[in-house]
């Protein structure tokens, strides 16, 4: 008995765990930089749909135009805008 609980507890955490990593990586902070936007755009290529490919793409160029302008917060939320279009749609 002692055993089946200890397996159910440990698989709850391994399940839990690998759910927690996979939203995670998706609500860390985005900072606006060269590397952090060419994996975005690697990241585009992955998505699922054509419509998840285009906004996600349009948000990108819009991030581009602001971190060339100097405004960082205005890249950070278009790279985050590029970022839902690409997992949450």
């Amino acid at each position: 008995m002692l055993k089946l609980i200890t397996l159910a507890g440990a698989a709850t955490i391994a399940f839990s765990t690998l759910s927690f990593a996979q939203t995670s990586a998706t609500m860390m902070p985005m900072t606006c930089d060269n590397t952090n936007m060419e994996n975005l755009k690697a990241d585009v290529k992955k998505a699922p749909s054509d419509a998840q490919k285009s906004d996600a793409q349009a948000a990108i160029g819009t991030a581009t135009m602001a971190m060339q302008s100097g405004d960082i917060d205005g890249c950070v939320a278009a790279m985050q805008k590029a970022r839902m279009a690409i997992d949450h749609k």
